[in-house]
């Protein structure tokens, strides 16, 4: 798209990622590059546990490099979404667009043999409401960042128990209480602005919790980073709105016209539609947030 702006000075291989998906297909939509914590039960080879490392494809091939137990990134962008995962067949059975707040649109996908996924675009009350009647089986919450590593942009997907933290033994987090060195004491920290982090260097480290086992991964605020991360947080808000994954528009502005120029393509064939856009039943309470 002409008004794309890309970083100048990232690889080919993330370019072309950017480039490639600009379309709406979901085959094109999951190419950026991840940072992952290597956990308990994680069988990634290569890796020692207790260790962050990179997932990307390299000319068709899919290359891990293990980063250590630390590392200093810059959160670009934070979303959320929500996905049902089938450990079985190892593949997803429904997944929502990366969603910027809870008083927004959401598009659910459900994957099908040998075609576009089918979608259903609805306010997010609305997609709770079938959520938790389990319209689309056990769908499960996380954050999303956009990070800057060593000037190249990745995806990590944050799980409940890192973005409150978790006491050992406990099984679940506390959302009014979170830990020192969760995601959420980190933007407390940063005083982040419209999901924007780029003031000071986040330092990822891997939490072990014997009782648990497992690990959460802490956050926790470093110095004032030495590359322009916020031209890199606008170049990034960019793609991201021309993309499969783009923040849909909110119930004020909810057309199919408006969701096509969010999503920054005309559906071609192939590629999935693009339903009429809901209005909400009612308005967000703080009953219908996620935790």
């Amino acid at each position: 798209m002409s008004d794309l702006i890309v970083p100048s000075n990232i690889s080919p291989e993330q370019r072309e990622s950017y480039r490639s998906r600009n379309t709406v297909t979901r085959s094109n939509s999951v190419d950026i590059p991840t940072i992952k914590l290597k956990n308990s039960m994680s069988k990634v080879k290569g890796v020692k546990k207790g260790h962050f490392f990179t997932t990307e494809e390299i000319d068709g091939e899919v290359k891990h490099t293990d980063l250590g137990e630390t590392v200093e990134v810059v959160i670009l962008n934070r979303y959320y979404t929500y996905s049902n995962y089938d450990k079985d067949t190892e593949k997803l059975v429904a997944w929502t667009n990366e969603i910027i707040d809870f008083d927004s649109n959401v598009c659910v996908y459900v994957p099908q043999e040998g075609s576009a996924p089918t979608t259903e675009i609805m306010h997010f009350t609305d997609f709770k409401t079938l959520k938790k009647n389990d319209k689309w089986g056990r769908m499960t919450f996380k954050n999303v960042l956009y990070v800057l590593l060593n000037e190249k942009v990745y995806r990590m997907f944050i799980s409940n128990a890192s973005n409150t933290g978790v006491v050992d033994g406990d099984k679940y987090g506390d959302f009014d209480n979170p830990l020192p060195d969760s995601l959420m004491k980190f933007c407390d920290k940063v005083g982040a602005q419209a999901g924007c982090f780029t003031d000071k260097i986040c330092i990822l480290g891997a939490n072990w919790l014997e009782d648990n086992n497992y690990y959460t991964i802490s956050f926790n605020v470093g110095d004032t980073p030495k590359v322009d991360a916020e031209a890199y947080a606008i170049s990034l808000e960019k793609f991201h709105t021309a993309t499969h994954n783009a923040v849909l528009p909110t119930r004020e502005s909810g057309t199919v016209s408006d969701a096509v120029e969010v999503l920054g393509a005309t559906p071609a064939e192939n590629t999935v539609p693009i339903p009429e856009v809901t209005t909400p039943t009612s308005k967000v309470k703080a009953s219908d947030l996620p935790f």
